[in-house]
């Protein structure tokens, strides 16, 4: 059987929980709604709240990015704040053809980056696409709605847009956030996609055992969009059409959820919802499934070199999971600070200076194999250090577990990848 992909409605409930965290509802309960294009809605009405906060949700992982574009779904969720065809365009059809020119010049620069004519061709057209486009106008338009706080942001595997606004103003935010799918005029794409890919870089530079996860990825899910997830693109800029068909796969209704916690009365927001809702114009997409990864053997080894400490880095393929906050638990249970179970073990034979990190799921997908990680750093010697970390993992599975322990300790199996890194 192929990977089952995750309903988007699993990430949402991630969602809802880091808005509840952040004080912005006592949500005792949510109400599902679907609106007539197929959008998926959940509802937390609080009359004690003073606005309405509103989330949406579409996927942003590697499984939903074209093959050597990943993070394009992120960019395009950036860009999209910056309007749309109708509202941010002071002559639509003349801003098309600056903006078509432009991409094709951008693509002629960053193949050869002495192109001088293909410089001059990229400041040229910039400064006409510039001139065509009223890049604020749509937040000016959310403003009047009115709401605030417009902005887009990563989480996990998803791209969240939120605002806040009132309850009178719901219908005017959908009309808008509709006509913000519908009509995505990708504005500014090659900036956004260079501050993408720097992004990336900054954040590959700052994790110091990047190159051991790579590793585990390739030993434990070789060619599956795990792998994919841990490249960084080139310095390329992807065609339009093809970011056009990740902006419709990425937020097709179907694709999408919207959680909406405050001050609204519920039968009037679905009915605003409803007329706002009605159709979309984009293209259904299916994606194929990606092949199961082959079960492993036994332990795979691999050294990798450059890291400032000896360390250790062990990893079980986890399947697709419906329940991150089990597997949250568990890795809390396996190495919270000094408490964690596998933090002691270790601490106890080789030290205080040993330090433990465990991430799960890694890299984050929605609906895809990944991979359960525990990393061991310890500053003396890295010495029968995989030998001791899946021995005491081993251990945990096996011991007797407290009633508190049993739901949360992770079922691991025996087969795993291991990567050792060589100080």
């Amino acid at each position: 059987m192929p990977p089952r992909r995750r309903d988007p409605s699993a990430f949402a409930g991630c969602l809802m929980a880091a808005m509840l965290a952040a004080g912005t509802a006592d949500a005792q309960q949510t109400i599902p709604f679907l609106a007539p294009d197929g959008t998926r809605f959940l509802l937390a009405p609080d009359p004690t709240a003073v606005a309405v906060h509103w989330a949406i949700a579409s996927p942003g992982d590697a499984a939903h990015d074209p093959a050597g574009n990943e993070g394009l779904a992120a960019t395009l969720v950036r860009s999209s704040l910056l309007g749309t065809w109708r509202t941010g365009s002071r002559d639509a059809v003349r801003e098309r053809e600056a903006v078509m020119w432009l991409d094709e010049a951008w693509q002629r620069m960053l193949r050869d980056t002495g192109d001088t004519v293909a410089i001059e061709d990229v400041k040229r057209w910039d400064e006409q696409a510039r001139e065509l486009a009223d890049a604020p106008a749509f937040a000016r338009r959310v403003a009047t709605a009115p709401a605030w706080r417009l902005q887009a942001q990563e989480l996990g595997a998803a791209n969240v847009v939120t605002l806040a606004t009132t309850r009178t103003a719901i219908g005017a935010v959908a009309s808008l956030l509709v006509e913000r799918r519908e009509d995505c005029a990708m504005r500014d794409l090659p900036r956004a996609w260079l501050r993408t890919l720097q992004d990336q870089t900054r954040a590959n530079a700052a994790e110091p055992l990047r190159a051991v996860r790579a590793e585990l990825v390739a030993l434990a899910l070789p060619g599956t969009d795990a792998a994919r997830a841990t490249s960084t693109p080139g310095p390329r800029l992807p065609p339009r059409d093809v970011a056009a068909a990740t902006w419709a796969s990425t937020q097709h209704p179907t694709a999408t959820v919207h959680v909406l916690i405050g001050d609204f009365d519920l039968d009037e927001t679905r009915a605003a919802l409803a007329r706002a809702f009605t159709t979309t114009q984009l293209p259904p997409t299916t994606r194929p499934a990606t092949p199961a990864p082959q079960p492993l053997a036994g332990m795979r080894r691999s050294p990798v070199r450059g890291t400032a400490s000896p360390a250790v880095a062990v990893a079980w393929p986890l399947p697709p999971l419906d329940d991150d906050a089990a597997l949250s638990a568990a890795c809390a249970w396996l190495a919270d600070g000094p408490n964690g179970f596998l933090t002691r073990r270790l601490r106890q034979a080789r030290g205080d200076g040993c330090r433990v990190n465990v991430a799960a799921p890694w890299p984050a997908l929605v609906g895809e194999p990944t991979l359960l990680v525990v990393e061991v750093v310890d500053p003396r010697n890295r010495t029968g250090l995989v030998d001791r970390t899946t021995q005491n993992i081993h251990d945990a599975t096996k011991r007797g577990l407290t009633d508190g322990d049993r739901d949360t300790a992770p079922g691991i199996v025996h087969r795993h990848a291991a990567a050792q890194t060589v100080g």
